[in-house]
């Protein structure tokens, strides 16, 4: 039996990857999937887990991020998912961001291999990722244009390698992200996970 065709949706994001686009002139995308269903490793960000507020409330969206949840587990994931990059690439005069997972986390090793797939395939794209599943991530064997921020806060925390590219953390405010030495400008520039080094993230 052939398996269900479902759309796969990628977004411009919500306001703050707006605000990445014009801070960085660049042109950036967004794959989600559900949060919660998808994230093997969360811990104690469920409480205040922004993906479950807001316009990810909405039908639309929800629908949206489980029909890409049912796509990425289908055979074709990894060939739809490069066509609809190059396509967007090939019609944009900025560089091409695209940002795994504003909701929802890699959830299987066989998953992130796709991504890893993906990316190898559109080698002058950059894709980056908040993660909490750590050990999946690891043994994906992402390739350089793949920046990974471990998130601090999950289940594998243990995990996270010392020399990690970039680890983030939420924090109440401005001040105590500062005073751990934790950078926060990533609350205005989605693109510091592509740099590296500690990200802040402010709760909201």
């Amino acid at each position: 039996m052939s398996e269900m065709f479902v759309k796969i949706h990628v977004s411009r994001g919500n306001a703050k990857l707006k605000k990445t686009e014009k801070l960085n002139n660049a042109t950036v995308i967004g794959f989600d999937l559900p949060a919660g269903r998808t994230c093997p490793y969360a811990g104690e960000c469920k409480k205040i887990c922004y993906a479950q507020k807001g316009n990810y409330r909405f039908p639309s969206k929800r629908d949206a991020c489980t029909d890409n949840w049912i796509a990425s587990q289908q055979a074709d994931f990894i060939q739809r998912m490069v066509a609809i990059v190059t396509g967007i690439q090939s019609n944009n005069d900025k560089k091409l961001f695209v940002r795994i997972h504003a909701s929802g986390d890699f959830y299987s090793i066989e998953y992130a291999r796709k991504w890893a797939e993906i990316a190898r395939q559109c080698p002058s794209v950059t894709f980056y990722a908040y993660t909490k599943s750590v050990a999946i991530v690891l043994g994906a064997d992402m390739p350089d244009n793949v920046k990974i921020a471990f998130s601090y806060g999950g289940l594998q925390d243990y995990l996270i390698p010392a020399n990690a590219h970039a680890v983030a953390k939420i924090f109440d405010t401005e001040e105590d992200a500062l005073n751990a030495g934790y950078d926060i400008t990533v609350n205005n520039n989605d693109l510091m996970v592509v740099k590296g080094g500690k990200l802040g993230l402010i709760k909201h």
